[in-house]
C-alpha cells in the first residue's frame, strides 16, 4: 500500500462553499480510502490536504 496526497485550494466563493459543504464532507467521509483531511494551517487560507492510502494511483 502506498500513501497519496492531494493538496487543493478552496474557491473564494464562501456562499457556494457553505452551501456545497455538507455534501462534499458526505462524500469525503464514504471514502474507504482516505486516511486524513483538513485544513492546512500556516499557509494561505483556503488550502486543505486529503490523504489517501491505495494499492497504485489508479486505485
Amino acid at each position: 500500500m502506498a500513501y497519496f496526497a492531494v493538496f487543493y485550494t478552496y474557491s473564494t466563493d464562501t456562499e457556494s462553499l457553505d452551501q456545497l459543504r455538507p455534501k462534499h464532507r458526505e462524500y469525503l467521509g464514504s471514502l474507504d480510502e482516505l486516511v486524513a483531511s483538513g485544513p492546512l494551517v500556516g499557509t494561505d487560507p483556503g488550502r486543505a490536504l486529503l490523504l489517501f492510502r491505495a494499492d497504485d494511483l489508479a486505485s
